[in-house]
């Protein structure tokens, strides 16, 4: 065997071992990375990133690497992953720590809101599979979203144990349709007269993770299997009544926000019921964006006022409001039109601007650095300039170019022409 493979394989094995996990079973092994701090302590992060590992634990039929072994193993190979948020990173965090999938992200503080950012790496394609982000206003209301993150980061084809947790918000949910909406609804009851009984297979199933507009239709296919023939096929959502159809699709009209679960089970010639299969996903009110028109990135905006011009785009369709504030965003002026404007001083500046929907789901604050030079627009091209102590100067600006100068004549001292 080569020398280096055979180091390699023995390294492999002797972290295998250390970290606890089989190496047959790869694609179940996970390891949460210590989140990276901005703008809070070290140690708050370290502890979020342990409440999600925990919650990994305690919800998936994952294997996962806990933080003592982790750190362990990552100090005897001189690695220093705590501020790891590239995937280039995890997939070395990954191979040395024998697993399939790597959770990493952040945890910062933006004026008096908190947010986690968090990604799910595959090891072994390098590429994200599953991200997420959550705000809140205490870090306190940040440990009641750590269930959500950790379903919204599982792995796929990993199984959750326990209840699926509802996404905590500001939303309003909308009018929701009789029966409750838990994801682990009763299972429809299964009647066997004799014989073999039918099978049934979904063809056609909504996304996982869908936004509340695309909810608006939610379609079902599938296809049942017997010996003689099918009668017809029973289904439910969540916990509500159970329905008979006789056709093999059924279209679901304004499905609630929040985690669903929906069963159909096929009905033989004989009376004989299938197993019921299940489909589980979620429906979301996405978040709108928005973006700074005017003044230009870098750019640098003159007159009476500061004017600012946003826009923005909500993915439901709703009607936007905007939040616009200079220098410090605590202090954010809230309207309908996008269009803002400030007396501010001359100089450098930081623009911060936010949209948020009918519902009250915000997007991310954007900001754009900008300068301001006052001019008064009462003297058409004259800028006025504030010295302080109550004093201006008003200048005129004069395009640049060249002109001559000097005298021709006799013996002036202004010769030559130049």
């Amino acid at each position: 065997m080569n020398k280096c493979i055979g180091i390699s394989v023995l390294f492999m094995w002797i972290v295998s071992i250390a970290s606890g996990i089989s190496a047959g079973d790869l694609d179940r092994n996970l390891a949460v990375l210590n989140f990276k701090a901005q703008n809070t302590g070290a140690t708050d992060a370290v502890i979020v990133s342990d409440q999600i590992r925990s919650g990994f634990v305690s919800r998936t039929n994952l294997v996962i690497v806990d933080r003592v072994r982790m750190d362990a193993i990552l100090k005897e190979q001189s690695v220093q992953l705590h501020d790891c948020t590239e995937s280039s990173c995890a997939v070395r965090a990954g191979e040395l720590l024998n697993v399939r999938w790597i959770v990493m992200g952040s945890f910062s503080k933006f004026g008096k809101r908190f947010l986690v950012n968090a990604e799910l790496v595959d090891v072994e394609s390098g590429r994200i599979a599953r991200s997420c982000n959550r705000k809140t206003d205490s870090q306190e209301d940040l440990l009641i979203e750590i269930p959500g993150i950790v379903l919204e980061l599982t792995p796929p084809g990993a199984e959750t144990t326990g209840q699926p947790p509802e996404t905590r918000s500001k939303t309003i949910p909308p009018v929701q349709p009789s029966g409750s909406r838990s994801p682990d609804s009763v299972p429809l009851p299964v009647v066997r007269t004799g014989g073999e009984p039918p099978t049934v297979t979904f063809l056609e199933t909504p996304k996982g993770s869908m936004s509340f507009r695309d909810a608006k239709n939610v379609t079902f296919r599938f296809r049942g299997s017997d010996d003689r023939c099918i009668e017809g096929y029973r289904y439910r959502l969540d916990d509500q009544a159970v329905q008979e159809t006789k056709r093999s699709e059924v279209a679901i009209e304004s499905v609630g926000l929040g985690s669903h679960t929906f069963q159909v089970q096929a009905v033989d010639c004989d009376g004989n019921d299938s197993d019921p299969i299940r489909y589980q996903f979620q429906v979301k009110n996405l978040p709108p964006t928005v973006e700074i028109s005017e003044p230009g990135d870098g750019g640098t905006a003159s007159g009476k006022k500061l004017k600012v011009v946003v826009a923005g785009t909500d993915p439901e369709g709703e009607a936007l409001k905007y939040r616009c504030a200079v220098n410090c965003p605590e202090n954010y002026i809230e309207q309908a039109s996008g269009t803002f404007e400030f007396e501010v001083a001359d100089g450098s500046l930081m623009i911060y601007a936010q949209a948020l929907d009918g519902s009250g789901s915000e997007s991310d604050w954007v900001t754009r650095k900008s300068e301001f030079r006052y001019r008064s627009e009462s003297h058409g091209d004259i800028e006025s300039i504030d010295l302080g102590g109550g004093i201006r100067m008003e200048m005129v600006y004069i395009q640049p170019g060249n002109f001559q100068m000097g005298s021709k004549d006799g013996d002036d001292d202004e010769k030559p022409v130049h």
